[in-house]
């Protein structure tokens, strides 16, 4: 993880008392979740109130979604509850916004995981609208949003986190398995290619 990250989650839980994090079920945000309890473990900071917020939507994210937090509840030890909030039945960018309009009023501080999409796929019609937000004035703070998805992937690799890259789904036209054509499926193909690392997901 590298340093910066840390000492901004560390400051996190050491300013808030009551957190949320947006969690998809898919990979960037199953990967910042496990890197805010990673700090929050290392740091004893055990007190500070964490809350999952996630958006029921048709990809099946509230069933990958719950895998993960059992998967960090288990690992960590903790009893992090989820919630659901916003509308699934809009397009996959506005299902988020309508998410986090709704999570930012039950939580002092929001962390989102939305990063920028690779050059090669940002033209594309579905490529997912991302607005930066002013943190930490709004609150709501946004680690990966420099980040393509081969960086988040990279520092996912380095801290072995290979039983997330089994559970998180990314595919946002399949339930189940990875479609391999939606614009989720080649951004994750092309960032784990980057890295020269076969993705053991099928997700």
């Amino acid at each position: 993880m590298k340093k910066t990250l840390y000492s901004d989650l560390k400051q996190i839980l050491l300013n808030y008392k009551t957190i949320g994090i947006c969690l998809s079920g898919g990979l960037d945000s199953s990967v910042l979740f496990y890197c805010l309890m990673t700090v929050r473990n290392q740091e004893q900071l055990i007190n500070t109130d964490i809350t999952v917020f996630t958006v029921d939507r048709p990809d099946n994210s509230k069933e990958h979604s719950a895998n993960i937090l059992n998967y960090i509840n288990q690992t960590f030890g903790t009893k992090i509850t989820q919630h659901f909030v916003g509308n699934g039945n809009l397009r996959h960018d506005l299902q988020v916004y309508s998410g986090i309009q709704e999570a930012k009023k039950q939580v002092d501080c929001l962390i989102l995981s939305d990063n920028i999409a690779p050059k090669h796929l940002a033209d594309d019609e579905w490529c997912p609208k991302r607005v930066k937000l002013d943190w930490p004035r709004d609150n709501i703070y946004q680690p990966w949003f420099d980040l393509t998805k081969d960086k988040i992937i990279k520092i996912a690799i380095d801290m072995e986190l290979i039983d997330l890259f089994k559970l998180s789904h990314s595919c946002t036209e399949s339930s189940h398995t990875r479609c391999g054509k939606c614009w989720q499926c080649r951004e994750r193909s092309w960032a784990f290619n980057q890295n020269k690392y076969i993705d053991p997901g099928n997700l």
